[in-house]
């Protein structure tokens, strides 16, 4: 910000006395006759500047005494204080830059050193704790784990986190064993007297099949089927979706704590391998030290320690790539990986379909366990039913499939589920995604 003044009656130069008052950085000057320019640059936001200029009274004739004493020596007075103040100021602000010059040319190189030392100590922990258990080659599996239930599959393939996945592939299981049916239905919709048909998909509770099987279902299906009777329906025979995400808080709340049953049905086991933790942990922490040297660095030499701080903070985040899954962890995400890599090659070549009636259903239920993208699993289906002809299951009925397009009935209804569930949960995941290799969790040495 540059500011000119111009005196009244060109006041020669030798009257004329001015300051200028803020930061140190600022410069004023006598011009000419009668001006005085004041620049500074920058100007920090809220910061004060200001100017004074002194001259003969004699240029102001309409002017007037205020009091009876001559204002100039206590003006001079003051100023001269000001003045030294700010020298001193500058003084101390140079001798503080000279010091962060020496110590940032002693320690520098240290810095820098200390830093590489941290990586190459995080790639002796990851090469030491970090490789995976098992072999890194996965081969193809062509039948789903049914040893395992689809939401503990979830669990093993979602990075121990759980995703909507979990819960579609769970209805999907309790549907394919009858105590649930699932039905496609247009249901009249209406706005300011405008009417529509709109596609919905209802689960329909099979009340004698859950009594009869009671004591046959886990408890994390038991659960499921009581929050949604009970809680969501309240008592009703058949819920909707759509009603799901309606009760969004009740619903999150609920999912944390089936989170927590679904892990307890490994609880015995790690999910990481205990040695890969404690060597994440111990390098986060040796790189947070990185980190606190850094802060130190910027009291000694200013900004340029900075760049210090920054990486030894990402690097301790980087620590956690460590993690390596336990032997168990990494075999049972080993087969789920190879049966979606399979699901993958037979939604992409018709030639590569190896199902019959019997093992599609366990396919689909655990392709939703494994987050299939919702593409392919049309894509997929559409091969199917080419390669078997008409495909129909009791537990899924269709107002208007009922006899043929399998394929974008059962596609459209696991896409509609997966979406309202992720939305509901608040978890990723399901047909909806288009996944890759995995979510959550580090540890990308899953073998």
């Amino acid at each position: 910000m540059e500011v000119t003044a111009q005196l009244p009656g060109g006041v020669p130069i030798a009257d004329i006395k001015i300051w200028a008052h803020g930061p140190l950085h600022g410069t004023c000057a006598i011009t000419g006759p009668g001006l005085a320019r004041f620049d500074i640059s920058p100007l920090p936001a809220k910061t004060f500047w200001e100017g004074r200029i002194v001259f003969p009274k004699e240029f102001l004739p309409a002017a007037f005494s205020r009091t009876e004493r001559t204002a100039l020596p206590t003006i001079l007075a003051e100023e001269r204080a000001w003045a030294e103040e700010a020298n001193r100021r500058r003084t101390d602000a140079a001798s503080k830059l000279k010091a962060q010059k020496a110590w940032r040319e002693q320690n520098l190189s240290w810095l820098i050193a200390a830093n590489i030392a941290g990586v190459m100590l995080l790639f002796y922990l990851y090469n030491r704790h970090g490789r995976s258990l098992v072999g890194a080659h996965r081969r193809l599996e062509m039948s789903p784990p049914q040893d395992m239930p689809p939401a503990l599959a979830n669990y093993y393939y979602a990075g121990s986190q759980l995703s909507a996945g979990a819960l579609v592939a769970t209805l999907l299981d309790l549907a394919r064993r009858g105590i649930i049916t699932i039905r496609e239905e247009d249901q009249e919709k209406g706005f300011f007297g405008w009417r529509w048909k709109k596609q919905e998909y209802l689960i329909h509770f099979e009340t004698d099949k859950i009594n009869d099987n009671r004591s046959r279902l886990k408890a994390h299906e038991l659960e499921l089927l009581r929050f949604l009777q009970d809680e969501i329906a309240q008592g009703a025979a058949r819920i909707p979706f759509s009603a799901i995400p309606k009760s969004r808080r009740k619903f999150l709340k609920w999912f944390q704590q089936w989170r927590k049953r679904i892990k307890a049905m490994v609880a015995d086991q790690q999910y990481f391998d205990p040695e890969s933790v404690r060597a994440a942990i111990r390098g986060s922490l040796a790189m947070l030290v990185l980190a606190g040297i850094g802060v130190l660095a910027v009291f000694k030499m200013g900004n340029a320690g900075i760049p210090f701080i920054i990486s030894g903070v990402a690097l301790a985040a980087l620590a956690f790539v460590i993690l390596r899954y336990s032997k168990e962890t990494a075999a049972q995400r080993g087969r789920l990986l190879g049966f979606r890599d399979f699901m993958k090659r037979v939604s992409k070549n018709q030639s590569s379909v190896n199902f019959n009636l019997q093992t599609l259903e366990p396919a689909l239920i655990y392709a939703m366990a494994v987050d299939f993208p919702s593409h392919a699993l049309k894509k997929l289906l559409q091969n199917v039913e080419q390669y078997l002809g008409t495909v129909n299951y009791p537990w899924y009925v269709s107002q208007h499939r009922a006899h043929g397009n399998f394929a974008e009935g059962m596609s459209s209804m696991m896409t509609a589920a997966s979406t309202t569930l992720s939305s509901a949960s608040g978890a990723g995941g399901g047909a909806s995604s288009g996944g890759g290799g995995g979510a959550g969790g580090s540890g990308g040495s899953a073998g």
